[in-house]
């Protein structure tokens, strides 16, 4: 609530005659109300950093200015459940993230409303891919303990009657919550990477499609789309009963997640409860973790990584390090640079690390996707493996097991 909010005045915050420090310019409300909330998250980082400073500080902020991005995440605040505020998250944090603010989400399924089955899944889905995720409503309360009563509601739509959580709207929404979820869990080393990219150099986590190809006119206009961390593109329905979606890809080719089917420019794409449409960018890598109960549950034994054909070079990066702690300055960190080389006759990925930090798994796991040939070879830095071919539909997928620090891996026709 530091806006700051306060509810029982005229203004809904501080009065204007309200005098502040101001850096010894002493002056009144109107004039630093916009960076109060900054100031407030930078004098609680601050404090975090002389309590403990062996750990990383995190905090979540409601106000913000810019420069708030160095001290705290953000969230876009009281919404609405419904599906125009759901369109309006997904552009909210669109927008935040080319502004400075990757670390940001919105109140899952609205926090004022009542949400159903299928508008609190889609958010859910969408969020998957937004930094901050956190499910949040107002329940049953209108302020403090007062429970909201059915007659209060008729009054007053906003309100809820029932409580707003991913086991509240029946089985069937809940095992399609549950999949969510799982999907988040699994693709955290993908937004770990982005956050430790956006770190660096600032690149923002959530791009605006235009990033990809700014020729495209209709990426300009489009308000749906964006893309996740390096290689990722996200397409999610943003409206009720959806059956079918079209997606204007940038340019290259793509492959979509839950089929495998390679796609460029129009692409349609049949919409199913338990899926958010995503693509990944040929010759891309995507790591994925095993799915946990919570992030520190138990080690990692196992990385997998979803290969993705293209005739050409790409480059994809992995950044993990112990996830708390400072050590990552003093190189206690894995920067794994995964490079792919494909011809119509082959396929290559190769393998650089850096940094000290030796992850807990014992064992990756490659999946490639894509091969326009029956591959009759795969070499393992220089040796003969075994060659494990899937079949799904009229395409193949290969997958291969390998150790942690490989340096090559060749498929031939």
């Amino acid at each position: 609530m530091n806006e700051p909010a306060v509810f029982h005045v005229h203004h809904k915050t501080l009065p204007d005659n309200v005098l502040h420090h101001y850096e010894g310019d002493t002056c009144g409300h109107r004039k630093a109300h916009n960076i109060y909330g900054m100031q407030m998250a930078r004098a609680s980082w601050e404090g975090f950093e002389q309590l403990n400073p062996e750990k990383r500080p995190y905090l979540l902020t409601r106000a913000a200015y810019s420069g708030t991005q160095r001290y705290a995440a953000v969230w876009t605040g009281d919404n609405v459940s419904d599906w125009e505020h759901l369109q309006m998250a997904n552009i909210q944090c669109v927008r935040l993230s080319i502004s400075g603010f990757s670390f940001c989400g919105t109140d899952i399924g609205g926090f004022a409303g009542d949400a159903d089955g299928e508008l609190f899944t889609r958010w859910l889905q969408l969020s998957v891919f937004h930094p901050l995720m956190r499910v949040h409503s107002m329940g049953q309360h209108a302020s403090g303990d007062a429970v909201v009563t059915e007659e209060a509601q008729l009054a007053d739509p906003a309100l809820h009657v029932s409580d707003q959580e991913p086991w509240s709207f029946g089985e069937k929404w809940t095992s399609l919550a549950k999949k969510a979820i799982e999907l988040r869990y699994s693709i955290l080393p993908c937004l770990y990477t982005a956050m430790w990219k956006n770190s660096v150099d600032g690149t923002p986590v959530l791009r605006h499609l235009a990033f990809a190809d700014p020729l495209e006119p209709r990426h300009a206009d489009n308000e749906r789309d964006f893309l996740f961390g390096e290689h990722l593109l996200v397409s999610p329905v943003v409206q009720t009963k959806v059956q079918r979606q079209m997606v204007v890809l940038p340019k290259g080719n793509w492959f979509y997640f839950w089929t495998g089917q390679m796609g460029n420019g129009e692409m349609f794409v049949n919409i199913l409860p338990d899926q958010i449409p995503f693509f990944v960018r040929e010759g891309a890598v995507m790591p994925v973790y095993p799915i946990p109960q919570w992030t520190q549950e138990k080690p990692i034994d196992e990385l997998t990584l979803y290969v993705y054909y293209k005739n050409g070079k790409e480059t994809s990066t992995l950044y993990e390090d112990a996830g708390e702690g400072y050590a990552y300055r003093d190189g206690a960190y894995a920067l794994k640079t995964f490079e792919t080389e494909g011809t119509p006759k082959g396929f290559a990925l190769r393998q650089r690390k850096t940094g000290d930090f030796t992850p807990t798994y014992e064992k990756v796991k490659i999946y490639l996707v894509g091969l326009p040939v029956f591959a009759k070879e795969c070499l393992l830095d220089g040796a003969v493996a075994p060659i494990k071919e899937i079949r799904l539909r009229d395409r193949s997928l290969y997958t291969l097991d390998v150790p942690p620090d490989f340096e090559e891996i060749i498929w031939n026709e």
